[in-house]
């Protein structure tokens, strides 16, 4: 065998060169004397018991077997991420063999193993790997693969990111400076994990980023060069807050307070306001409420809620916006008339923006008055001591509409009944019936002046008609009996109320009412043997009313009132409706 003959061959060149060698010689030589002077104290006898003996037999140690080297190569592409494989050939089978890789001859820490994967530190260097090749017993040899040249580093700068980085927002990557020539290609990553997919300079940033941190790698190749890598810094990914489009509540006039109210959004977040006149942010307008000046006038407005919270991005919505109306010119209206029945009160609306448009209400203690909806009011019996006031509404298109209240009118009062007379020449000479109304007259005209006592402006001649009509005046006999009372008050919307005892007529007297009495008498009132109709009203503290006679020529005068019943008509006639004094009103 080849390593049987390479042993033999070494033993004998080591056997020859001890021959040649000094030790050779030395054994030729006879020892030199040794001069007792020097003082080396001569050699110990030998031991007897040391020496061999004569039957024993010498074996010498094996002497080691060389290693016979191998060969190594390098192989593969010097590129970045790229792995270089020593490929070994030609060892001994019972050789173990180790790697060492270098660097411009310098060995490379941990670089132990039969491939080295290329990387920045590689850039421009000279790499060998160095073989070690062991067996027990012999001697190690080192062999030493051929050099490999690496290409320098490709230079790149450190990659950024533009955008918007919440849920939903863009992200680019702005890759910096590179040399002419370089081809460059994008990862984006999640909390440093490749995101799938995502390989373009941009990326739409998903419902999965919102709170994770995203970031880009950049890789640029050129020929010649070792790839370069770059990894931008990484930015916290927003997420969207849930928004709400804010409402605007409140009256839109000028001096009125509007509120925002942002609506429904993500739990936790906090709210500031900014109020917008025509689309323009208003100077220190930034609660949530805000009050309409006059320089809001004919303008829009509107409010922008932004939502912050944090791990959210801030969202801003803004309301839609409303048209301030302009300030409509106002006066506190009055009106004309006196506070007592009948009367017709005239609203006065003052001085308001021309073209203004007007709606009336009127009140009774501040109660709205059914169909008091006029420029005018006549006062009527339900009026009797209240007060009444007047609201005047104005309206005009592109101003806010204004309502202004009246002052308080004075207790509403009948007024004194008139003193008419049935003999007066407007109409005394009246037919009316079968008779003239002038000798026969007394009931309608003493009517007449009730009926105005609550503010029922008519005349004895209006009321004869109605009685004629309606009752049994100038029917089948001259005059009146109670039943045309009735009928005329019922006529014109007022009641007759029937009197049957003298304290029944004080209270009616006391109230304010006027009352139509027919008498028998006294002699002041009517001649014995007749009957008249007059008409009382006021009371005193004595117990005294006061008479008003519609017969032209007679007393007009206080009488007390138990004379007033003493003397009244006991004329069936003039009783036909139950009673001969009765309450008007």
């Amino acid at each position: 065998m080849r390593t049987g003959s390479v042993a033999v061959c070494t033993v004998a060149l080591t056997l020859s060169a001890l021959v040649a060698g000094p030790a050779a010689r030395a054994l030729e030589e006879p020892p030199p004397s040794v001069s007792p002077s020097v003082g080396v104290t001569p050699a110990p006898s030998p031991d007897p018991s040391l020496e061999p003996s004569p039957d024993s037999t010498v074996t010498s140690a094996p002497e080691p077997r060389a290693i016979l080297p191998g060969s190594v190569k390098l192989e593969g592409s010097p590129a970045s991420g790229r792995s270089i494989q020593a490929v070994v050939a030609d060892w001994e089978p019972d050789v173990a063999v180790s790697f060492q890789w270098l660097r411009n001859g310098v060995p490379v820490d941990g670089a132990t193993s039969a491939s080295h994967l290329i990387t920045a530190a590689d850039a421009g260097v000279t790499l060998n790997v160095r073989v070690t090749g062991a067996r027990e017993g012999s001697e190690s040899v080192h062999v030493m693969s051929g050099p490999l040249m690496v290409p320098d580093q490709l230079s790149g700068s450190t990659p950024t990111i533009a955008g918007s980085a919440v849920q939903g927002g863009t992200v680019t990557a702005l890759a910096g400076a590179w040399p002419a020539g370089a081809t460059l290609s994008y990862q984006w990553l999640r909390n440093g994990t490749d995101i799938a997919g995502a390989t373009q300079p941009t990326y739409v940033l998903t419902a999965a980023d919102g709170g994770q941190k995203v970031s880009v790698r950049v890789t640029g190749t050129l020929a010649g060069h070792l790839d370069a890598v770059r990894t931008s810094a990484q930015v916290l990914v927003l997420r969207t807050l849930t928004t709400a489009a804010p409402k605007l509540t409140g009256t839109v006039k000028v001096g009125s307070v509007l509120t925002a109210q942002p609506g429904a959004w993500v739990a936790g977040t906090s709210f500031t306001y900014q109020w917008l006149r025509n689309g323009a942010p208003i100077a220190g307008a930034v609660a949530a409420g805000y009050k309409l000046g006059p320089s809001d006038a004919a303008r829009t407005i509107a409010v922008r809620v932004t939502g912050t919270k944090a791990g959210y991005a801030p969202a801003s919505r803004a309301s839609g916006a409303v048209t301030v109306p302009r300030v409509l010119a106002a006066a506190v209206p009055t009106y004309t008339g006196k506070a007592l029945l009948g009367t017709v009160l005239a609203a006065k609306n003052g001085a308001w923006t021309a073209g203004t448009t007007f709606r009336y209400q009127w009140y009774r203690n501040g109660a709205a008055i059914a169909g008091g909806t006029r420029s005018t009011y006549t006062l009527a019996s339900a009026d009797l001591g209240a007060r009444l006031t007047l609201r005047v509404s104005g309206s005009k298109a592109g101003y806010s509409p204004e309502t202004r209240l009246s002052g308080k009118s004075g207790v509403i009062r009948r007024p004194a009944p008139v003193l008419w007379r049935q003999n007066d020449p407007r109409w005394a000479n009246i037919r009316v019936g079968i008779a003239l109304l002038g000798p026969s007259g007394c009931v309608p005209t003493a009517t007449a002046m009730a009926l105005w006592s609550e503010g029922i402006k008519t005349s004895p001649y209006g009321v004869a008609v109605t009685m004629n009509r309606l009752g049994d005046y100038n029917r089948t006999v001259s005059g009146a009996g109670s039943r045309s009372i009735v009928a005329a008050a019922r006529y014109y919307g007022v009641k007759a109320t029937p009197i049957t005892n003298v304290a029944a007529l004080r209270a009616s007297l006391k109230s304010g009412h006027s009352v139509v009495a027919l008498m028998r008498g006294p002699g002041s009132i009517t001649w014995p043997g007749t009957t008249h109709a007059i008409t009382l009203s006021g009371y005193s503290a004595n117990g005294s009313t006061y008479v008003r006679n519609p017969y032209a020529g007679t007393v007009n005068d206080w009488y007390h009132t138990d004379t007033l019943w003493f003397y009244q008509s006991l004329d069936s006639f003039d009783r036909n409706a139950g009673a001969v004094f009765w309450q008007i009103g």
